[in-house]
């Protein structure tokens, strides 16, 4: 497990405590690093060989420039590249010495040019400067809190609880998002406390304070206006240097499914490489099938894992204690299955591929014209009616929290404005894909954090260089998936022939279907005249055809009434969690019923899951048993 800390102090017991956040970050296969700075600060990192270093340079061996430090955890994937770039010998760069390079050379702007996944804090002895962030696309995390003169940063919010002066509570913002959004957004914590980093964000620490930083912004990736093979020519550009990237050093795991992203991925393999590729999932499962036929079409060895039906006892726990709450227990549906590829190198993850297509601009598969012409001033109330999805409706929720209910939805909708509001200016399909990254994306981060137990991930989707060349397409061509399908035929031939689960027909034969949905989006003035029952009843079929093709969402509504009811019952009613007060029993209990009759609940459940276990480990103090497979 990687993680880092850094406290800069004047008193010699505070930086101390430092020792004792070692036990909090590491575990016994990833042992951890530590540098005392007298009387400034202390440094500490912990993960696999390679995945975390702490390291200084000083005047000396500058040039008389001033002493740098540097901690850095996880895995900075463009190294050997960056160290070129830098005058450095790739051999001997350590990740921390990259990290001091970089910043000598780019300021704050190494937080652009370095790609991975990982958090890191650099430390001008001189300027009396630290500055601490993430890679581009915020999977790494790190989080700040003051307290007193004092300051600490860590990829953990858990490692401050280690000062007596910090207190363990949860964030009341961060509560909400959690059943609103279904996660927390833009880096948050779920403890009070403890600041994340907005997206394009570093922290800056200088005598005592903290300031949040923009060293980036997403909204100046939009303006280019490449088109057709132009287009196709970027993209393909950066998913083979990505992909190269991303593959290298062998022993690598693939996750495949018979969707795009995973497709993109199996397609852009480079030339000799073989992942072991597999999927999780019924035999009978389209993606199952889909996943196997990718994987027989490149000649990779492929293996299939079903998933835990009592993956909420088994793992939720866990889930919790890993993610702070980040992830959902009932979101983490492959649990701690990830166990299986522990003796992996690494494992090359499809998530965030879906920016640049049809997602948030199409009911089903069809062109949503009304949204995408939308004029700039109903554009934001049409968008937030569309994207903003809380778990629960009013009346739930206010069965559920009370009088904090309607506080709780509203916060969620003013956020969904802001963030639509923030790009006004540019095109519609900016604007949608630019939501992507700003509040949905949020969602899978926790997720590849949480993998990162058992194997390091890579995620090239999540990648600045991926980003920036596919904002770089006009809106037309972002509309839907037509150049996603053009993108993985031009890759790999054998891979466009196996049949995409969404239209069951090779790439090749879905391509005039989605064309030709282009030509029926253009009557949807039409379908205006219909009766709203029928266009409701439209929307309806699409919709469980959907489920028909993943049913994963409808595997976990089952399990919850079934496999994991004893146990959701158990924890929610239990009078520890009743006498905290933030659920009401009756909403509790509505809430189970209505699950038990054939309700779809889960992902509510799941969160309510989340903030009692979130209590009981962070708040109580308590030491439960986990599955042996989730130890981590």
């Amino acid at each position: 497990m990687n993680g880092l800390a850094a406290i800069f102090s004047r008193d010699p017991e505070t930086l101390e405590l430092g020792r004792t956040a070692l036990r909090e970050v590491c575990t016994p296969d990833a042992p951890g690093v530590a540098r005392l700075l007298p009387g400034r600060a202390r440094l500490v990192a912990c993960g696999p060989e390679g995945q975390r270093d702490v390291a200084r340079q000083d005047a000396e061996a500058t040039g008389g420039r001033g002493a740098v430090s540097a901690v850095v955890s996880g895995e900075i994937v463009n190294a050997t590249a960056l160290a070129r770039e830098l005058a450095l010998r790739p051999r001997d760069v350590t990740p921390g010495l990259l990290a001091i390079a970089a910043y000598r050379g780019w300021g704050a702007g190494l937080f652009t040019r370095l790609e991975g996944i990982f958090s890191l804090v650099v430390y001008d002895e001189e300027a009396g400067l630290a500055l601490g962030g993430v890679d581009p696309r915020h999977i790494g995390s790190l989080f700040a809190s003051r307290l007193g003169d004092d300051v600490w940063l860590a990829s953990e919010a858990r490692v401050f609880r280690h000062d007596p002066r910090f207190v363990s509570a949860m964030d009341s913002e961060s509560f909400g998002q959690l059943f609103t959004q279904g996660w927390m957004v833009q880096g948050r914590s779920l403890f009070a406390g403890a600041a994340g980093l907005p997206l394009g964000t570093h922290f800056e620490v200088r005598d005592g304070t903290i300031a949040t930083v923009r060293h980036d912004d997403d909204r100046n990736l939009c303006g280019s206006r490449l088109r057709g093979s132009a287009y196709l020519d970027l993209l393909e550009e950066t998913m083979l240097a990505l992909g190269a990237e991303a593959f290298a050093g062998g022993d690598v795991a693939l996750p495949l499914t018979g969707g795009l992203d995973s497709r993109l991925l199996a397609a852009a393999l480079p030339v000799g490489t073989s992942p072991q590729a597999f999927t999780f999932g019924g035999e009978t499962n389209d993606d199952v099938r889909g996943a196997r036929s990718v994987a027989a079409a490149r000649g990779l060895d492929f293996q299939r894992f079903d998933l835990d039906p009592d993956y909420l006892p088994n793992g939720a726990l866990a889930t919790v204690r890993i993610s702070e709450g980040r992830l959902s227990p009932a979101a983490n549906i492959t649990g701690c299955l990830m166990h299986h590829f522990s003796g992996k190198r690494s494992m090359v993850s499809g998530q965030g591929g879906e920016l640049g297509r049809r997602f948030m601009k199409a009911v089903n598969l069809l062109p949503d014209r009304s949204l995408l012409r939308a004029d700039p001033d109903q554009f934001v109330e049409l968008a937030v009616r569309r994207a903003y999805r809380p778990l629960l409706d009013r009346r739930h929720l206010r069965s559920l929290l009370g009088t904090e209910a309607d506080s709780v939805l509203d916060a969620g909708i003013r956020l969904e404005r802001r963030s639509f509001a923030a790009t006004a200016g540019l095109d519609t399909v900016d604007r949608l894909d630019l939501f992507g990254p700003a509040l949905e994306f949020w969602e899978s981060r926790p997720q590849l954090l949480f993998n990162r137990v058992w194997l390091r991930v890579r995620a090239p989707f999540h990648t600045r260089r991926w980003v920036s060349a596919v904002l770089a397409g006009a809106p037309s061509e972002r509309v839907d998936d037509l150049v996603r399908l053009r993108l993985i035929r031009r890759l790999d031939s054998r891979v466009a022939a196996v049949p995409w689960t969404l239209t069951h027909l090779p790439l090749p034969l879905s391509e005039p279907a989605v064309l030709g949905l282009r030509q029926v989006a253009r009557l949807e003035p039409l379908f205006e005249w219909l009766p709203q029952t029928v266009r409701d009843h439209a929307v309806a079929v699409g919709k469980h055809a959907k489920r028909r093709l993943y049913s994963h969402g409808e595997k976990r509504e089952e399990w919850v009434r079934t496999r994991s009811v004893e146990y959701v019952r158990g924890v929610l009613l239990d009078p520890r969690c009743l006498e905290r007060g933030i659920f009401r029993e009756a909403g509790v209990r509505r809430l189970l019923d209505e699950q038990m009759g054939g309700g779809m609940n889960a992902m509510a459940l799941g969160q309510m899951l989340n903030v009692e276990l979130w209590h009981r480990l962070f708040v109580d103090g308590e030491e439960a048993e986990e599955s042996p497979a989730c130890a981590g």
